[in-house]
């Protein structure tokens, strides 16, 4: 059939039995049996997957070419077509680029704006902001240089208002890190569960707001913050447990936790209630240990 059709360029695709063609530098596609399945009318045309995705770390043949989609440009703008010749997204993007192969995502860009879609075309954020990228379970939407978080569903958990969200724990999405004006606070996401495998993220709330030089937190649920170059801890639901002093350490203990303070110079102990344990007369604090006792 090769013989019966006319094109300037052939390129065989999925074992030869789809072939991308070209006529005056314009592409389409024919299926095996030589019939057109696109007409040759696109500045280009490429698949959106390829032939390979990769699926739990296993590399898995996309053997069904026709739940593939087309990724095309026409007059220099872009949109989606399936192997049915139907156009899932009109080519009215400046740019359309996979966002995540996983939830089946588009980054769609237009008069410099960024919005997402999905597989099948239905516009999941509009194109309102100046960049959308990935961040753990969420996406970071960027808008006036500022940064919000909105959920691959396009709902917006988070205005954009912080200059940037550090992730506290990679696999602990509950808690991140929010910064603007250089300084830190506390943000919690709440989900909810789906099923026993899945969660939805349903909103976001400031634990802290971002008045702290410094935060940092640890795997007890404590979180050490700065302030005018005093510290004090507060818990990871955002209640405040100790004064403010010049330098203060956790020792986790779950019946009696204990913190060591340093005030004017020197240290002392003093417990969850701000009650002083031991005066501040000592030169060094060291860890408690299990009967209580500290060198």
């Amino acid at each position: 059939w090769f013989k019966t059709i006319k094109y300037d360029d052939v390129q065989p695709y999925f074992q030869g039995n789809i072939c991308k063609v070209r006529n005056d530098d314009k592409y389409g596609f024919i299926n095996i049996e030589g019939i057109e399945i696109l007409p040759c009318k696109y500045d280009s045309v490429a698949f959106v997957m390829g032939d390979l995705i990769k699926i739990d770390e296993e590399e898995i043949v996309y053997d069904d070419c026709w739940d593939c989609l087309l990724h095309v440009k026409l007059n220099n703008k872009y949109g989606l077509i399936n192997f049915d010749g139907k156009e899932i997204a009109p080519c009215k993007y400046d740019d359309l680029t996979l966002f995540t192969e996983y939830l089946y995502l588009f980054k769609t860009e237009l008069d410099d704006k960024y919005g997402m879609i999905n597989f099948e075309g239905k516009e999941i954020i509009p194109c309102k902001y100046s960049d959308l990228i990935e961040f753990s379970d969420a996406i970071k939407s960027k808008s006036n240089d500022k940064y919000g978080l909105v959920t691959y569903e396009g709902k917006e958990i988070l205005p954009c208002k912080y200059d940037d969200f550090i992730i506290v724990d990679e696999y602990n999405f509950d808690v991140i890190k929010s910064k603007s004006n250089n300084k830190y606070g506390l943000i919690r996401i709440n989900t909810e569960q789906l099923d026993s495998e899945g969660f939805t993220i349903v909103g976001g709330k400031e634990i802290l707001p971002c008045i702290f030089d410094k935060l940092e937190t640890d795997d007890w649920g404590m979180v050490k913050v700065q302030r005018d170059n005093l510290w004090s801890y507060y818990t990871i639901d955002g209640t405040k447990v100790t004064e403010f002093y010049e330098d203060i350490k956790y020792y986790y203990d779950m019946n009696n936790p204990t913190f060591a303070a340093k005030s004017n110079g020197k240290w002392g102990y003093i417990n969850k209630d701000g009650d002083v344990l031991i005066s501040f007369v000592l030169d060094y604090a060291g860890n408690p240990n299990k009967d209580g006792t500290a060198y």
